[in-house]
C-alpha cells in the first residue's frame, strides 16, 4: 500500500507524566550527539520489542505523551500496575511509551520505528500512521499508543523523540502484473527497507540469467548500482591469500534503504546500514590529537592513532604488519601501499 511519510519538524519535548528522569536537557545537537562524540563514532541501534502488558496502559493513552521509563516505581506510575514479567529493569531493560492521544476514528496506529542510543543519550523516532480517504474505519474514539523496551549499552541520561507521520491510502500492494521489462529482463517483487516499516516490495526488473562478472587481478567494477562481492561457486578465498579473485556483481543493498533523514546508508559486510550524516564529509583526524610518534589515520570512518612507519592499520580480523595498508578490510587483505588489491566484498 502506499504510504506518503510527512516529517513532523517540531521535536516533542518529552513529557514527564511521573515518570522518572523523563526530562532532557541541552540543544537538539547535544541530545542527538552526546558530548565527546564524533558524528558516526559511539552510535549504536538498539533492538526494539514490543512490550506486551497484559493490563495495558490505562488512560496513560488518551493524551500525547513520549516517555522514557527506567524503573519498576516509575512504570507504576505511569500505568497504575506491575510491570509484566517481560522486562527486566534491573537487567538493563529502558521502556518507551508513546501515544497521540484519543483518536476520532479506527485506523489509526502508533509504532516506534527505530531507537539509536548515541553516547549516553537515546534517539527514538515514532511514527503514526492515519487513515486515508479511501480506508474503511470504525466509528469510534480510540487510543493508540507504542509500548516497547529496549537495552542501552549502559546507563542513559538524555533521549531526545522525532516524530514522523504517514498516511495510510489503502490501496493494493504493487504488482509485477503491469510492469514491462526489456529482453532479458523479468520482475521480481524486491523488499525494501524504510522508516516506514513494514512496508511493500516494489517492482523491479532484473537482469535474467548469470550475474556480471566483477573484482581479478585487475579489478574489473561493476555498475554504479551494483556491488562486486565474492563469488561462492568458485575455489578462491579473497580472505585466505587469493588477492586476484573474481566476483559477481549483485544488487547494491542501499538501493532498496530508505534511512532516517540526517542518516546516510553503507554497505557493511554486505548488508546496508543506515548510520549518521558524517555533515560533508569531515575528517574525523580533525578533531584528534595523537601521542608523540604517531600520526592520525582515517580508518572506516573513525579517527585512529598509529605509529608513524606504516604498519597497524586494522583491516576486518587482522592488523597489518609494518611497510602494509589495509587493501580489503571486508577480506582480511594487506598489501603494500602500491600494491594490487582486489575490489569485492567478503560476506
Amino acid at each position: 500500500m502506499t504510504k506518503r511519510l510527512v516529517l513532523c519538524l517540531a521535536l516533542c519535548t518529552l513529557t514527564a507524566c511521573g515518570i522518572e528522569d523523563s526530562t532532557h536537557t541541552g540543544s537538539e545537537s547535544e541530545a542527538l550527539v552526546a558530548p565527546g562524540t564524533l558524528p558516526g563514532r559511539g552510535v549504536t541501534p538498539l533492538a526494539v520489542t514490543v512490550v506486551d502488558d497484559p493490563a495495558g496502559v490505562g488512560a496513560a493513552a488518551e493524551r500525547k505523551a513520549s516517555v522514557v521509563i527506567r524503573s519498576a516505581a516509575a512504570y507504576r506510575a505511569a500505568f497504575g500496575h506491575a510491570p509484566p514479567a517481560s522486562v527486566s529493569f534491573s537487567g538493563g531493560d529502558v521502556v518507551i511509551f508513546f501515544s497521540d492521544g484519543v483518536k476520532p476514528t479506527g485506523g489509526y496506529t502508533a509504532s516506534i520505528v527505530s531507537v539509536v542510543q548515541i553516547g549516553r543519550a537515546l534517539s527514538v523516532a515514532t511514527l503514526l500512521t492515519s487513515p486515508g480517504d479511501g480506508c474503511i474505519t470504525t466509528d469510534a474514539l480510540t487510543t493508540p499508543y507504542a509500548l516497547v523496551k529496549v537495552t542501552p549499552r549502559g546507563r542513559t541520561y538524555n533521549a531526545r523523540f522525532q516524530h514522523l507521520r504517514s498516511v495510510d491510502d489503502c490501496e493494493p500492494p504493487p504488482t509485477c502484473d503491469s510492469i514491462e521489462c526489456a529482453d532479458g529482463q523479468h520482475c521480481e517483487l524486491q523488499e525494501i527497507v524504510c522508516i516506514t516499516t513494514p512496508c511493500d516490495p516494489i517492482p523491479q526488473c532484473v537482469d535474467d540469467g548469470a550475474p556480471e562478472f566483477c573484482g581479478g587481478f585487475a579489478g574489473f567494477p561493476c555498475p554504479s548500482n551494483q556491488l562486486c562481492v565474492d563469488d561462492p561457486s568458485d575455489d578462491c578465498d579473497p580472505s585466505m591469500g587469493g588477492a586476484d579473485c573474481g566476483g559477481i556483481c549483485v544488487e547494491n543493498p542501499c538501493n532498496l534503504v530508505d534511512c532516517v533523514p540526517g542518516n546516510v546508508c553503507e554497505v557493511q559486510d554486505g548488508e546496508a546500514v543506515c548510520v549518521p550524516a558524517t555533515g560533508g564529509g569531515t575528517n574525523p583526524c580533525a578533531f584528534t590529537l595523537c601521542p608523540v610518534n604517531t600520526e592520525c589515520i582515517e580508518q572506516d570512518g573513525e579517527a585512529v592513532c598509529k605509529p608513524i612507519g606504516g604498519g597497524g592499520d586494522r583491516c576486518g580480523d587482522v592488523t597489518c604488519g609494518p611497510g602494509q595498508v589495509c587493501c580489503n578490510s571486508s577480506c582480511g587483505i594487506c598489501t603494500p601501499p602500491d600494491g594490487a588489491c582486489i575490489q569485492i566484498a567478503c560476506l
